[in-house]
């Protein structure tokens, strides 16, 4: 069988991705209890992009604080997490 296509670019409207490989979304839940990036949630994405996927999806983000599905889920629920 011939796998050559997974390896070749392909676009989404004007974004180009190098390969075929995306990595889904996984409710990984490393953020901090308040909603911030973690160290590990940083070095679990870091890993995927080193992977050689072209495009990851990433988990579950809250968009307010007051409403969640796990406590270590990220926020953007302020702005504050934004540069994270």
């Amino acid at each position: 069988m011939n796998y050559s296509k997974l390896f070749e670019p392909r676009k989404i409207g004007k974004l180009t991705l190098k390969n075929r490989f995306i990595a889904g979304a996984v409710g990984v839940g490393f953020a901090e209890l308040g909603g911030s990036p973690s160290n590990r949630t940083v070095e679990y994405y870091r890993a995927r992009a080193k992977g050689g996927s072209a495009l990851i999806i990433t988990e579950v983000t809250r968009v307010q604080d007051t409403e969640f599905c796990t406590p270590f889920e990220p926020s953007l629920g302020n702005d504050k997490f934004i540069a994270a």
